[in-house]
């Protein structure tokens, strides 16, 4: 069975269609991806303009047709943070569903959690478990805490990196006060829920999302001179990771792009 599956997320839309197979493996056919930014018009307009809503409208026709092109069983697509919380995101859903014939549904980040986690739990070895589970994406950053049994504990916080962008960052490179008003926002958020996460006792920690993949992506080739390596199954240290950290923090946006 042929399903395609489409993801609009607060940066980037994607699109995935697989080969699954009844045991619950798939294989990747085609992988898709058009960087929109919604969250960048929400988080300083509240809602989504007309032409950034004409561009997602043309992305998501776009996916339909290739996933069509190859003859697929089944379309589901499901929209998060930044549609979710749009003043007009119904209106984009709407739009998507009467021009494209593919109607979104609209997730939680509850639900955002739960599937992600599900994910992790289907790709990486728990061992040893619990697992702390991070994916960040634009808009939103879900926790996870779980086992190969399943999920034990979740949350979505408004800690996207998109939104935090917006809303805190006035500077290129990050400015001293900057950087000082991220920390007091993550810092706010984040600790009520790392006392929670704590209590569960985890063994070990998983980030998923295209901005773990690039950091971990930026501190292999710190490690290994260079040389591209594969970021699945992945394990870097907290050391590794702060060289990587400071030299983020030092950086324009233009030598973060190129790193």
């Amino acid at each position: 069975m042929r399903i395609a599956a489409i993801d609009l997320g607060t940066n980037s839309f994607h699109l995935l269609v697989v080969e699954a197979h009844p045991d619950g493996t798939f294989v990747p056919l085609v992988r898709e991806k058009e960087m929109l930014r919604l969250g960048d018009a929400v988080s300083r307009e509240g809602g989504i303009g007309e032409r950034l809503m004409d561009q997602a409208v043309a992305t998501v026709r776009r996916f339909g047709a290739m996933a069509e092109g190859i003859a697929v069983d089944e379309i589901v697509a499901c929209a998060t943070s930044a549609i979710r919380e749009a003043d007009n995101g119904s209106d984009l859903v709407d739009r998507i569903g009467t021009e494209t014939g593919i109607r979104p549904r609209v997730i939680s980040g509850r639900d955002e959690a739960r599937l992600i986690f599900a994910a992790v739990r289907a790709s990486v070895l728990l061992d040893p478990a619990p697992a702390l589970c991070f994916d960040l994406g634009g808009g939103s950053l879900e926790i996870m805490v779980g086992d190969r049994a399943g999920l034990l504990w979740s949350t979505s916080l408004k800690l996207g990196v998109a939104r935090l962008t917006a809303e805190l960052v006035d500077s290129d490179p990050l400015s001293e006060h900057d950087q000082r008003r991220l920390r007091d926002r993550l810092t706010a958020l984040l600790a009520p829920v790392a006392d929670v996460a704590a209590d569960l006792g985890p063994k070990m920690a998983v980030g998923t999302s295209g901005t773990f993949c690039d950091l971990a992506r930026m501190v292999a080739a710190a490690r290994n001179g260079g040389v591209p390596v594969s970021v699945n199954q992945l394990c870097i240290s907290r050391a590794d990771f702060l060289t990587v950290h400071e030299q983020i923090l030092n950086a324009t946006a233009d030598q973060r792009l190129r790193m």
